[in-house]
């Protein structure tokens, strides 16, 4: 049976795709030897292409010779433009029938029917080694959509010699927002350096919504209600605000992208905001270290959840299904991340990083981590907000003028994403 689907990609496309999804009723498709052919789509997540594929093919092999009757085509796709390539993709029915996905593509594509809940593969042994927590980041609805192979934590680093000559105890980093703005102070006065980074051309995830969900608020609730124009919403803005107006981050804070790293490399900036620090700079010239997640009402930070998902148009889901618990398997879990230094979502797999000083911190700092905003219209609201959160720190508006001029535009981007469930 046929469901139509009005594709809107509002993230990153702003172009409305209107595609036909095959039936999950059609025959099954094989190879010339009979085999089920299984098209995963994977991207790259190594600096070392050469050892990624080894990885992966390594994964296959296993996998092949245990299913004999089963093909595994892995493809590796790049990750610019991936959400026109894959709502392109699946529109035209042609898309693979493994994906990975992080937790607002999940909430998107569950909504749309692009991908299938994966609830009657996963048994209660396998729930049992995920947290509550991640398992609801991977559920739409009620339902499983994604088996989680990774977590991130947009952890807190700190310059600890630029934080000594301000004068600052680093053997207690900043806790509170009243902390971080004291440390800026003193890092700025003493040295001339700014206290942290501020790179507001990336997206509201990492750069708005911890000190949104930190002073207790939220830009839409559970049922989809905007709820941005509340005191936490007002008072978070404004925190960003006053950090920008006293100068206490970079000039460009509001337009630049990754341009602080080259300033924090060079001993100017205290703070900087990273998944994995060792991994982005080969070789820093002073001692760092993570400090704890920040909190004003609640304590809270940003990081993602990847998972892999199955898509509804595949032909041979029992057989993709079974990748799927191959891939996410503890064995090669432990591989992949292993390989890549994301952190686990595995409950068994906790104690991975415990002769890593820097990542098994930041493992201990994923209990205090949320996804996004975990609605199919996530991704769009991403885009709608960061014009209004750059006009506040530039002092172009006001925090209240700006939260309501974002109502009606994330009102709209709500009510569109809930009219693309299948027809």
């Amino acid at each position: 049976m046929n469901k139509f689907l009005k594709l809107v990609s509002t993230a990153l496309t702003t172009v409305m795709l209107v595609g036909t999804l095959a039936g999950c009723g059609g025959k099954k498709s094989a190879d010339k030897e009979g085999k089920e052919t299984v098209t995963v789509w994977v991207h790259p997540f190594m600096k070392d292409q050469g050892e990624e594929q080894k990885m992966w093919q390594s994964f296959v092999k296993s996998f092949e010779d245990k299913n004999q009757n089963i093909k595994v085509d892995l493809q590796t796709v790049p990750w610019a433009n991936r959400d026109q390539r894959l709502l392109t993709a699946f529109s035209a029915g042609k898309g693979p029938d493994v994906v990975y996905l992080i937790t607002d593509h999940l909430a998107q594509f569950g909504t749309m029917g692009i991908i299938e809940p994966l609830d009657k593969y996963v048994t209660e042994d396998i729930k049992k080694d995920f947290p509550e927590k991640i398992l609801k980041g991977a559920t739409v609805d009620g339902k499983l959509y994604g088996i989680p192979m990774l977590q991130t934590v947009m952890a807190y680093n700190y310059n600890l010699d630029l934080l000594q000559k301000a004068g600052w105890d680093t053997k207690k980093l900043p806790e509170t927002w009243e902390d971080l703005m004291n440390m800026s102070k003193m890092v700025k006065e003493k040295t001339g350096a700014y206290g942290m980074a501020m790179t507001l051309g990336n997206t509201p995830n990492s750069t708005y919504y911890p000190y949104l969900w930190q002073a207790g608020g939220n830009v839409i609730n559970d049922k989809g209600e905007y709820t941005l124009d509340s005191e936490a919403g007002k008072k978070s803005l404004q925190f960003m605000r006053d950090l920008y107006a006293n100068k206490y981050v970079p000039e460009d804070a509001a337009t630049a992208l990754t341009e602080h790293d080259a300033l924090f490399q060079e001993g100017k900036i205290a703070m900087i905001l990273s998944e994995n620090l060792p991994s982005v700079f080969k070789e820093l010239p002073f001692k760092y270290d993570v400090g704890p997640a920040l909190k004003n009402k609640e304590q809270v930070l940003f990081g993602t959840l990847g998972s892999w998902a199955l898509a509804h148009n595949s032909q041979n889901k029992d057989a993709a299904a079974k990748f799927i618990l191959h891939l996410t398997s503890a064995e090669n879990m432990k591989t992949f991340l292993t390989n890549t230094k994301y952190i686990p979502p595995r409950t068994s797999l906790g104690d991975m990083y415990k002769d890593d000083p820097y990542l098994n911190k930041v493992t201990k700092l994923a209990e205090f981590v949320r996804p996004g905003v975990v609605h199919p219209a996530g991704r769009s609201i991403l885009s709608l907000l960061n014009p209004e959160i750059q006009a506040v720190v530039l002092g172009q508006k006001t925090p209240e003028k700006a939260i309501s001029d974002a109502k009606p535009k994330v009102e709209k981007a709500v009510k569109d994403s809930l009219d693309l469930k299948p027809q």
